[in-house]
């Protein structure tokens, strides 16, 4: 059984998957670590969460900006469609 390709995806090398796959997985590492410094849970019998320098949220903001950004561009270059 073959698996029907999603919709602007026909053509694309192995090599722009493996970009776009790239970007995606940049995106949801920085998503993820946004989140476990913005949201952390806390366990009983741990330490309790601190609240992040500023300097640290910054950094992980920019990455988590520039990852989108990433997704975005790559998105248009190889798909051609326009980000929302």
């Amino acid at each position: 059984m073959t698996i029907p390709e999603p919709p602007g995806t026909d053509g694309l090398s192995e090599e722009d998957r493996e970009l776009i796959r790239r970007a995606h997985h940049r995106l949801r590492k920085a998503s993820q670590e946004l989140e476990a410094l913005l949201a952390p849970r806390s366990m009983r019998g741990r330490w309790e969460p601190v609240v992040p320098p500023p300097e640290v949220i910054d950094a992980v903001r920019s990455e988590l900006s520039a990852a989108y950004r990433e997704v975005g561009r790559l998105h248009h270059e190889l798909l051609g469609w326009e980000p929302t």
